[in-house]
């Protein structure tokens, strides 16, 4: 991140469909000091949409 060498986040939220991304993802979020958490995200009705129930969840857990 040379355009933000100072940027920082505590996490990166992931569909655990995704979890076997590449592994620069991984290493630029741990260099960023976050941690990648992947949960179950999806919309079961519709294809690429996030299910807002399962979002409110995880961002409780995060947050709580």
């Amino acid at each position: 991140m040379k355009h933000a060498p100072s940027f920082r986040f505590d996490y990166a939220l992931i569909d655990n469909s995704q979890n076997d991304a590449d592994s620069r993802f991984y290493d630029l979020v741990k260099k960023c000091g976050g941690q990648v958490i992947a949960l179950d995200l999806k919309n079961s009705e519709q294809n690429y949409r996030h299910d807002r129930e399962k979002l409110i969840s995880a961002f409780s857990h995060i947050l709580g």
